[in-house]
């Protein structure tokens, strides 16, 4: 056993006995972790993804590295098959997360307290593993909903629950539902390395992986239980058909609500109208969603109508540079800063917008090592003096104006 207080190994005197809820807690077992691990792999179907929930952090490593060693993923470079999301991570968390949204690509368990549990939405999980204990059915609720989401794209359309303390029959979850048979994640091994292959499904149609989703649009046609993977095509090309088809749309629905907006540019949209632009544009013509078009246009705060506007030229959406010059000023506009803090903030808003509009990120330790930015905004102590108190804060509020 690992001692978590006394961080070391230790034998149990063999009368000793423990309850469930201290065994994670005060004591880690290795050979326990192992059996999780084994149970995992007799009981998921490899590459699909998982969300296992652990006690602590140091009990999400080890199972995290249990699960490694018995998928012989010894890599000494993340992304491996399973990795721990823990708040010890820091920043590293957004890259892992951002990876595991990914169904093709590792980590396929993402091993975490709490930081999985809620605000995550990755429609692809399949699985959900109880290595923890809760007394709260609405904490409970929360883990479980991570599995809930369907994703038709990928062929997931229930998900299954893997107990490993007893939490189901404790919570009095009798496990009834209604399951819908998943389509399988086809994979093979190649040089040690899974590669996604393209799987028939029953329907006829085929699951064709998007091979570059940071320049690529996938376009789907979903109907019922059917799914049609059109093609993959370049974010321009996807553009350039949604304005063009806006511009002289087919559908007499949508061409009444274009004209509507000509006659009045003031034109307030009613929830069947949205309704209208959201059933159109999964049509054969254009073959998108509103969360493509959000990507499409890099404006994850836009809706249908932001974008329908924008098409038929009623409405621009403003550039990343506007909408970043827009929130600074609100900012300013709602703290009280003296003349020397705006020209500080000023420099470094200025900086921060340069990069990420370059697709560059920044944080605060990149720019504070860097001479030629400290001699663009001074050095970080001096900073500090400037912003008695309140600096940290300040630097959050300035990188969620860029996010």
């Amino acid at each position: 056993m690992f001692d978590i207080d006394e961080r070391k190994k230790i034998e149990l005197d063999r009368t000793k006995k423990l309850k469930l809820e201290q065994m994670e807690k005060k004591y880690l077992s290795e050979e326990r972790a192992m059996r999780i691990a084994e149970e995992i792999k007799n009981n998921t179907e490899y590459g699909e993804k998982m969300i296992l929930f652990g006690v602590s952090q140091a009990h999400c490593l080890m199972l995290a590295n249990a699960i490694n060693k018995l998928f012989e993923d010894n890599e000494e470079v993340a992304p491996r098959y399973a990795e721990a999301i823990i708040s010890d991570n820091g920043e590293v968390n957004t890259t892992l997360k951002e990876w595991f949204k990914n169904p093709n690509r590792k980590p396929y368990i993402a091993v975490s307290v709490d930081i999985m549990s809620t605000g995550v939405d990755i429609p692809c999980v399949r699985y959900i593993g109880f290595s923890a204990l809760t007394k709260s059915v609405g904490k409970y609720i929360q883990m479980l909903g991570r599995g809930t989401r369907l994703d038709p794209k990928s062929g997931k359309f229930s998900f299954t629950v893997l107990d490993f303390v007893g939490l189901c029959k404790r919570m009095e979850d009798n496990g009834k539902g209604t399951p819908k048979e998943n389509k399988k994640i086809v994979k093979e091994m190649v040089g040690g390395r899974s590669i996604s292959l393209v799987k028939e499904t029953p329907s006829g149609y085929f699951l064709i992986p998007n091979p570059d989703p940071a320049n690529l649009i996938q376009r789907v046609w979903i109907h019922g239980d059917k799914i049609e993977v059109i093609d993959n095509i370049p974010i321009e090309e996807a553009r350039k058909l949604f304005e063009e088809e806006a511009k002289q749309p087919k559908k007499e629905e949508v061409l009444e609500l274009k004209n509507k907006i000509e006659k009045t540019p003031d034109y307030l949209p009613e929830d069947k109208d949205l309704e209208i632009l959201k059933d159109w544009i999964k049509n054969p013509e254009i073959y998108l969603d509103e969360e493509q078009l959000k990507k499409i246009y890099d404006y994850p705060q836009g809706n249908i109508w932001d974008f329908f506007l924008h098409a038929i030229e009623k409405r621009k959406i403003p550039s990343l540079e506007e909408r970043i010059e827009k929130g600074f000023f609100e900012y300013i506009k709602r703290t009280k800063f003296n003349d020397d803090q705006i020209k500080v903030l000023s420099r470094m808003i200025n900086i921060l917008a340069q990069n990420y509009i370059k697709k560059r990120r920044l944080n605060f330790d990149d720019i504070f090592s860097s001479p030629v930015y400290e001699q663009i905004i001074g050095r970080e102590k001096d900073l500090k003096k400037i912003f008695p108190n309140n600096f940290e804060n300040v630097l959050k509020d300035l990188e969620s104006i860029i996010n």
